[in-house]
């Protein structure tokens, strides 16, 4: 009896042992590889780039040193966008892309200080935006270089002391995986405004004058008393 007992508790530990064995050398799963469609599978392949050019300043992703200072009214400027197809990308139900089709390409300026003189779509001006499309990109390609003119407007004529910070918007769109945005910024003034300065002698002799004639009529005021 006691030998088939024990036969028995071996062949349990042995049972336990080759499935144990199994799980750790056998085919493993993840379970993000089944994440079709939630985008576990997704590679994005597009970029898109975006810059702000100003006559004699050149082009610039940023706002740069040489125009600090802020674009001023009815200065023209141009935005440039180039999209590309980097390859090897994989799209949201897992399949392999190489050619992009149909990319839905667009650029959004801040709609109170710039506005789109042309480009290369359709121009909403309720959003201030432009909207093309690209036909086929190729893996590895880049677009050609779009370009966009705007000018600076007039502003709110609201005081600031430094000048005001905008952005473009650059963005391409193929499916809810594959897409990109970026962004460029630049500086434009505000409206000029007199804001009087500390110890400006026309502002004080402006005062003295006003309040010498409120003192004068006073005493005419009490002279004119006496006399009555």
């Amino acid at each position: 009896m006691k030998l088939v007992k024990a036969t028995k508790i071996c062949s349990l530990i042995g049972g336990f042992f080759v499935v144990g064995v199994s799980m750790l050398v056998g085919p493993r799963v993840s379970m993000a590889q089944y994440g079709v469609g939630g985008g576990d599978y997704c590679v994005n392949p597009l970029s898109v780039d975006v810059q702000v050019c100003v006559e004699q300043y050149g082009c610039v992703d940023n706002e740069s040193r040489y125009i600090l200072d802020g674009l001023e009214n009815n200065r023209k400027v141009t935005f440039t966008v180039t999209y590309k197809n980097n390859g090897n990308g994989i799209d949201n139900n897992g399949n392999r892309v190489s050619d992009l089709s149909n990319i839905k390409a667009s650029l959004k300026l801040p709609s109170d200080r710039v506005s789109i003189l042309y480009g290369p779509g359709e121009i909403d001006k309720n959003s201030n935006s432009i909207k093309w499309n690209i036909e086929k990109l190729k893996a590895g390609e880049k677009s050609p270089i779009y370009q966009i003119a705007g000018i600076v407007t007039k502003g709110d004529g609201t005081c600031t002391v430094e000048p005001n910070r905008k952005v473009a918007t650059a963005e391409g769109y193929v499916d809810v995986c594959i897409n990109d945005r970026d962004t460029a910024s630049f500086l434009v003034k505000e409206e000029t405004c007199v804001i009087p300065k500390t110890g400006d002698n026309s502002l004080t002799s402006k005062t003295i004058l006003i309040l010498g004639s409120v003192f004068s009529a006073f005493g005419i005021r009490k002279l004119a008393r006496g006399f009555c």
